[in-house]
């Protein structure tokens, strides 16, 4: 919940946690087994600003890694879930307080990358 919900809710509630797990990206790269990311360079990467994977700013994050000069094609779930929202307020966090890019949603707002529904 929203801290917003939470607010507009009519009794006291108390998020208590009961389980927890990872979000993490994964990535296809023939040749690499090991890649690092900023958090703005990870966010850049989901709003299309870096394209390649070979990009100066993925190299800076990972030295000695051979990446190949090849356009990254980001796939991200596209219905809304709470998965989304965690994923996509990290990626917010990760641009340095510019805020209002990617959005912390339950819906990414990435139309210029490939959504896949769940099936």
């Amino acid at each position: 919940m929203t801290d917003a919900a939470l607010s507009a809710s009519p009794i006291k509630l108390i998020h208590i946690p009961t389980v927890l797990g990872a979000v993490v990206p994964i990535f296809n790269v023939p040749g690499v087994s090991d890649l690092k990311f900023s958090g703005d360079v990870l966010a850049d990467v989901f709003l299309g600003k870096i394209n390649n994977w070979n990009d100066a700013r993925i190299a800076k994050d990972n030295p000695g890694a051979k990446l190949p000069d090849q356009k990254i094609i980001v796939v991200h779930r596209s219905e809304g879930s709470g998965t989304s929202f965690i994923f996509t307020d990290y990626l917010e966090q990760g641009q340095q307080g510019v805020g209002g890019r990617a959005g912390q949603r339950q819906l990414p707002q990435l139309a210029h990358r490939r959504g896949r529904q769940r099936q």
